[in-house]
């Protein structure tokens, strides 16, 4: 089974997406809190992350940085932001 972490602030995006997700056999294990995500990382393994960059108390692009600074995991962005710089530094 993939094994999936989720940092989504909103909702009802992220019980969306793991009612999806799970249809296909994924485990999704969301967190609101960008610290709490990135604490799991030493706890939980991960097949990949679905990153949203507009979080509370931390920018995605930063949760991005400290992704990659820790682990080769794959990350897709998900994100409202109209700047296409921010999606493409990401």
């Amino acid at each position: 089974m993939i094994k999936i972490l989720l940092i989504e602030d909103d909702l009802e995006i992220s019980d969306l997406l793991t009612q999806y997700l799970s249809r296909y056999q994924m485990e999704v294990i969301a967190y609101e809190n960008p610290k709490s995500a990135l604490a799991s990382l030493g706890i939980e393994s991960y097949d990949l992350v679905l990153l949203d960059l507009t979080l509370p108390d931390m920018d995605g692009l930063d949760v991005c940085k400290m992704l990659r600074e820790r682990s080769e995991i794959p990350i897709i962005i998900s994100s409202a932001r109209s700047d296409l710089g921010d999606k493409v530094i990401a």
